[in-house]
This record gives structure tokens, C-alpha cells and sequence, in this order.
């Protein structure tokens, strides 16, 4: 079973952005950004790419579960999202990724 959805949506001033989904409870919402922001919990990057997974609450809005260590469980959800997304998207598709690759040289 696939653990994740990712879909775009349009923001009130109209901007894109991209999502990924868990499709489990607690439903947590990330967006996939350029750059690292801090929310709830640290932004988790996606190696070799200049992309960020960036917690955005969950399915019901900014709410989160009170639960102990849920900060712990988002940071692990997120790194699976960033893992998930590498191997499903990035890897499939190298093409659309080539321009948010980083790329290392040496001088």
C-alpha cells in the first residue's frame, strides 16, 4: 500500500504549492519547498536535491494530536516523506529534478 499522496494546490494569493500526505492517522501535511522553514518541527531536506520537506499541520488544519512525543513522530514521518519521495518521484522522473539538483564540483 502506497503511504503517501502528493498534489498541488493553489494557496489564497494564488501560488502553487506542492504536498505530500500521509494517508494514516494523524494525517500529517508537508510541503515540498526550496528552502527550509521551521514550524512545529525542523524541515527535513532531501538529499543531493534543493528541496525541503516542510511540516503544514495535518488533514484537519494546523491542528496536531497532544500525544506525548509527537514532534519525535512528525520528524520520523517527515524523513520517511523525504525517503518516500526520493525513491517514487525523484528517482522515476530524474528529469523534472535535474534543475533542483545539487550539483558538487571541484576547482
Amino acid at each position: 500500500m502506497i503511504k503517501y499522496i502528493t498534489y498541488k494546490e493553489d494557496d489564497d494569493e494564488g501560488k502553487s504549492w506542492y504536498y505530500i500526505l500521509q494517508k494514516d492517522f494523524p494525517h500529517i501535511k508537508c510541503i515540498l519547498n526550496g528552502y527550509p522553514t521551521r514550524n512545529f518541527v525542523q524541515a527535513i531536506p532531501i538529499l543531493g536535491y534543493n528541496i525541503w520537506v516542510v511540516f503544514d499541520g495535518t488533514l484537519r488544519g494546523s491542528s496536531i494530536p497532544g500525544y506525548k512525543d509527537i514532534d519525535v513522530e512528525i520528524s520520523n514521518v517527515m524523513q520517511d516523506m523525504a525517503d518516500w519521495y526520493y525513491i517514487n518521484r525523484i528517482l522515476k522522473f530524474p528529469k523534472r529534478y535535474r534543475k533542483l539538483k545539487i550539483v558538487i564540483t571541484d576547482k
